[in-house]
């Protein structure tokens, strides 16, 4: 495999698509719901109409012409997957939430 393709018409933050990036897979999918906290045009390949094939094979097209860039914007994607969505991440926002003044 050298691509993840997601096309779905709404979502929140799919973990499929944290799986992808994990696995190394640049992502081609909808800007739908919460998807764009992950796959912006710096980390993936969004596409802004679910429902516009054309723009998915146009993006598809430019991954297969360009794989350097389709890496590029994986490894932007896997340092915000590291940033945002690792244990250490959950434990800290947990205790910071448990132990907050308010």
């Amino acid at each position: 495999y050298f691509v993840f393709l997601y096309t779905s018409a709404w979502d929140g933050l799919h973990l499929v698509l944290l799986e992808a990036t994990a696995a190394g897979l640049p992502i081609v999918t909808s800007s739908a719901g919460g998807i764009s906290d992950l796959i912006t045009p710096e980390s993936g390949f969004p596409v802004s109409d679910f429902a516009d094939i054309s723009a998915y094979v146009s993006s598809l097209r430019e991954l297969h012409r360009s794989p350097e860039r389709g890496m590029k914007r994986l490894n932007y994607a896997k340092q915000i997957l590291m940033a945002r969505h690792t244990f250490d991440t959950f434990a800290t926002a947990v205790k910071n939430e448990i132990f907050s003044d308010s």
